[in-house]
């Protein structure tokens, strides 16, 4: 099911990252985290909307925004923006499901309770060539 996705994040309010699954070592995750929260923030506020995607020559950031949380899915250019787009809203629908609705309005939270959304993630074949598995 989760063909297209690379690297996945999931912000909290202030681009604070609460989960990642990350493919390019080069990524600093909180860095990048509250990079993109800024940049939807200027969305928001700015132009008044939420930014959905980013092209760029070697990959595509396609965004989320859910109650407070931001979700964020990095693809290869190649791969088609519609099976993106399902798989990212895939990921969203069962991040809902699985954590009680209590838990995500803790502002507090503790990240690790997070962690166990990697089993979403490795319960679907995976054909190319990212393995979820890894570190």
């Amino acid at each position: 099911m989760i063909n297209n996705i690379e690297d996945f994040f999931i912000l909290a309010e202030g681009g604070k990252v609460i989960f990642s699954r990350i493919c390019n070592q080069k990524i600093e995750e909180q860095l990048l985290g509250g990079y993109l929260s800024a940049i939807n923030g200027f969305f928001n506020i700015i132009l008044d909307g939420d930014l959905k995607m980013i092209n760029g020559t070697s990959y595509n950031i396609n965004f989320i925004q859910k109650e407070k949380f931001q979700f964020i899915a990095i693809s290869p250019y190649h791969a088609k923006n519609r099976k993106v787009r399902k798989e990212l809203e895939y990921l969203v629908k069962r991040f809902f499901e699985k954590y009680d609705q209590k838990l995500l309005e803790n502002c507090n939270m503790n990240v690790s309770v997070f962690e166990s959304f990697i089993d979403t993630l490795n319960n679907h074949k995976v054909e190319s060539v990212y393995d979820f598995t890894t570190s």
